[in-house]
């Protein structure tokens, strides 16, 4: 007889956890600066190019800057990108 061991693949929470408001959303992208901002893990460049690419083909006048950040991404990083975007789209990988 064979014994089958199921796990949770849910992986558990780290930390504190704080929830924050959703940022207020832009009227319009047209003119606007985007940062892109991936955190360093596997695919996080992947996913924030694909969002970059869907963006500029619906608004083709949005300028886009990439930031490439680490796990956790650095405040320094994080406003500095606050400074140089109008939005900015974040993305983590695996």
């Amino acid at each position: 007889m064979f014994e089958l061991e199921v796990l949770n693949p849910v992986a558990v929470s780290q930390g504190q956890l704080r929830r924050s408001p959703l940022a207020p959303r832009p009227q319009a992208l047209e003119g606007k600066t985007v940062g892109l901002l991936a955190n360093g893990k596997r695919g996080s460049a992947v996913a924030v190019d694909k969002a970059g690419e869907l963006v500029q083909a619906r608004f083709p006048g949005v300028k886009l800057i990439h930031y490439d950040g680490a796990v956790p991404v650095a405040p320094a990083l994080i406003e500095r990108a606050r400074e140089e975007c109008d939005l900015i789209i974040g993305a983590t990988g695996d």
